[in-house]
């Protein structure tokens, strides 16, 4: 599963970033990139995602996917009020497709098995389902 997500990762990197939030279905998205005229977007949950292998505790690794989930929410704040978790599916695989995190699938496996059954519920155990549907999207 992590060699069909880093080749697909590899393959889709090579797009631009709206043709990118084309290809994972956000309108959102695209409204973002138009906004941001031709600058970067979504660079600060970018940059989180790449330190999630750096996180040695499982749950330091949770806190993490939870703030890029709060730093996703805020960037969309900017330029729609209205959205649901159906939207942050899509903008979170863009943030994986351009934060390409060597075993990704390993980190998400070291949360779920060494992880507290009762941490992983509540909302950031329902944003940590929200980020491994995005790894198994990007796996397919």
């Amino acid at each position: 599963m992590e060699e069909r997500f880093s080749s697909n990762v590899r393959r889709l990197r090579t797009m631009n970033d709206l043709c990118l939030a084309q290809y994972v279905g956000s309108k959102i998205l695209e409204e973002i990139i138009l906004a941001a005229d031709n600058n970067p977007v979504f660079v600060s949950s970018i940059s989180m995602i790449r330190k999630l292998p750096l996180q040695i505790l499982p749950d330091s690794k949770l806190d993490l996917i939870y703030d890029i989930f709060v730093d996703i929410k805020s960037t969309i704040h900017q330029v729609r009020s209205d959205y649901g978790a159906d939207d942050l599916l899509p903008i979170l695989e863009f943030v994986l497709i351009r934060g390409m995190v060597q075993n990704i699938g390993i980190e998400i496996r070291i949360i779920k098995d060494f992880l507290h059954p009762d941490i992983q519920g509540g909302e950031k155990g329902l944003l940590y389902c929200h980020f491994y549907t995005a790894y198994k999207s990007l796996c397919k």
